[in-house]
């Protein structure tokens, strides 16, 4: 287990510090900087958080001492008399990381977590655009999964940005904003390797940064109309917003052995005679080669498909493989006046 350092004057900062980091790591305390330094000169610690103004010693006093004595041990500064100039130096020099008081306690953890090079860790109800405004910065290739009693789900992150959501059954925009709402949540941050099931699914792509300045609410605006969450979306009123006579104008065409319903974003709505999976594939192979096209011909190894994008995409499976041509093309062109 990783050791850990506080050296502040604030008993308050070092107690609520202590309680915090004492679950995953071994902490050792002190108000007093000279007492602090003859704990780290007796024994090995893999970071030491300590303040710059204090009586006695100061916080530059130890940063020197740390520099020449243990070079090999990481050096975070809190502090509440902070400046540009001062953080500038003190990263020069050779300290991890710098932040001013008051700080965020789940900001803090994520922090020394990445300056320990944690592969994974846990933050109990803590706040998920504080870990992906963390995730922004660093832009390394983590997975948070967030828990809240029965409610799980996934987010994908690579290179500041998010690559894909999950909650439950949904992916893409769908599974994001229900997972940017939840409350009372417990996040995991944890690496990642790329795994094809995620390929399987239209990628977001979406830029952190720019979600988190926009907000969620601006940035999938354009890409999904409703707030409400998946389950409220009932078949009859995905139906009413399709041409008339869709069923059976659909079900007269030859080899056809299903359909489905998506958003724009390519979230799955509705599948009928087809597995999910397939409907997800169609749609991502589909958004991989996206052109200016009214109806889209999809071939795949397994099934083909005609996408109709709209305001909603309707996604028409065929088989064998390749059965749908220009015939079926133009017979679901008049289906859909396209």
């Amino acid at each position: 287990m990783k050791r850990i350092l506080i050296i502040d004057d604030e008993e308050n900062i070092v107690w609520s510090l202590q309680r915090i980091l004492s679950k995953e790591y071994i902490v050792a305390g002190f108000t007093q900087a000279d007492d602090g330094l003859i704990a780290l000169a007796q024994g090995d610690f893999n970071l030491v958080i300590t303040d710059l103004r204090m009586p006695g010693l100061d916080g530059f006093e130890v940063v020197q001492w740390i520099l020449k004595n243990k070079p090999n041990t990481k050096i975070m500064v809190i502090t509440a008399h902070g400046s540009s100039t001062v953080k500038k130096y003190l990263l020069e020099k050779g300290v991890s990381q710098y932040i001013e008081k008051p700080f965020n306690a789940s900001d803090l953890q994520i922090t020394i977590h990445n300056l320990l090079n944690e592969e994974s860790y846990k933050i109990i109800e803590s706040d998920l655009v504080s870990i992906l405004t963390l995730l922004a910065k660093s832009k390394k290739k983590k997975m948070i999964v967030i828990q809240a009693e029965s409610e799980h789900g996934e987010i994908y992150c690579n290179d500041g940005m998010i690559i894909q959501a999950i909650w439950g059954e949904k992916y893409g925009n769908y599974a994001l904003r229900a997972l940017l709402q939840m409350k009372g949540i417990t996040i995991t941050v944890q690496n990642w390797d790329l795994e094809e099931e995620l390929l399987l699914h239209p990628v977001l792509n979406i830029e952190i940064s720019r979600l988190l300045l926009l907000g969620e609410e601006e940035e999938l605006k354009d890409k999904q109309e409703t707030t409400e969450p998946p389950a409220a979306f009932e078949e009859d009123e995905i139906l009413n917003q399709l041409p008339a006579d869709f069923l059976t104008n659909l079900l007269s065409i030859e080899d056809l052995t299903g359909w489905g319903v998506a958003l724009e974003d390519g979230s799955p709505l509705v599948s009928h005679g087809v597995d999910i999976e397939f409907l997800n594939t169609a749609i991502y192979n589909y958004l991989k080669q996206k052109k200016d096209e009214k109806i889209h011909l999809i071939n795949d190894a397994s099934f083909s498909s005609i996408i109709v994008p709209n305001e909603l995409m309707i996604v028409i499976f065929f088989f064998p493989p390749n059965i749908a041509g220009k015939e079926t093309k133009e017979k679901i062109s008049k289906i859909f006046n396209k």
